[in-house]
């Protein structure tokens, strides 16, 4: 509520403030109930800008059908426990029914269907494998093995989220399309706050990055300020 109220009256005073997330827009829009939120929301990591007040994308990116396939495949004989999915602008697709469940779509009740693996994932904007964190270390370097590390952005969410994305794209690509398309954002007028890996570009890109006080370090001195943590009202 505290940070609620503080957010409150920013947006009152001409503030705008929107949310950079990795979810996709269904499992993002009840965290923004009681939020002021005025501005294009960053999701799916970046690989899309969304306007909550329109209901629509204003900016897409797609990772390469094939290559998106090829790594979930790999993913699956690296470490066949794992939860491969993909996220597009609909549910979420998972790719395997013998695999632990990610516990976020099961606590939350996050939209989701089960898909067979064929040679292409259509129009998805990053694929995805949750699992144990050294299990998705072994996936992650099998994939840069196979297929290098220019053909994608690869990055963890969370220690048991590793993320594939289209080449170049990361929260920070995309509020860089903010700061040069929607009028009124330019870079010197622009702040962000994050946690994690996938805010560190976001973080760069703005004017004034800020690293909560239980982000690791690498996250911290990729901004310029740390600030409480999470749990205390950052």
């Amino acid at each position: 509520e505290k940070n609620i109220e503080a957010l409150r009256r920013f947006t009152a005073a001409g503030g705008h403030f929107s949310v950079a997330s990795g979810r996709n827009v269904q499992i993002t829009r009840p965290f923004l109930r009681s939020l002021p939120v005025n501005a294009p929301a960053i999701l799916y990591n970046g690989a899309a800008v969304y306007d909550f007040a329109e209901e629509r994308f204003l900016h897409e990116e797609h990772i390469d059908p094939v290559l998106a396939a090829d790594i979930l495949r790999l993913s699956l004989e690296i470490y066949p426990g794992g939860c491969p999915q993909t996220f597009h602008a609909g549910d979420i697709l998972l790719y395997n029914r013998d695999g632990i469940m990610d516990h976020y779509i099961e606590n939350e009740r996050q939209p989701f269907a089960f898909a067979p693996l064929t040679d292409r994932c259509e129009r998805a904007m990053k694929a995805m494998v949750y699992g144990e964190h050294d299990q998705l270390e072994r996936v992650r370097l099998a994939v840069i093995d196979r297929f290098g590390e220019d053909a994608f952005h690869c990055t963890y969410s969370a220690p048991f989220y590793l993320e594939f994305l289209p080449r170049g794209v990361t929260k920070g690509s995309a509020l860089r399309w903010i700061e040069e398309n929607v009028p009124g954002f330019a870079r010197e007028d622009v702040a962000a706050i994050g946690d994690f890996d996938n805010d560190i570009e976001m973080l760069r890109a703005a004017s004034l990055g800020a690293a909560v006080d239980n982000a690791p370090d690498r996250v911290k001195a990729a901004a310029d300020i740390t600030v409480g943590d999470n749990n205390h009202s950052a």
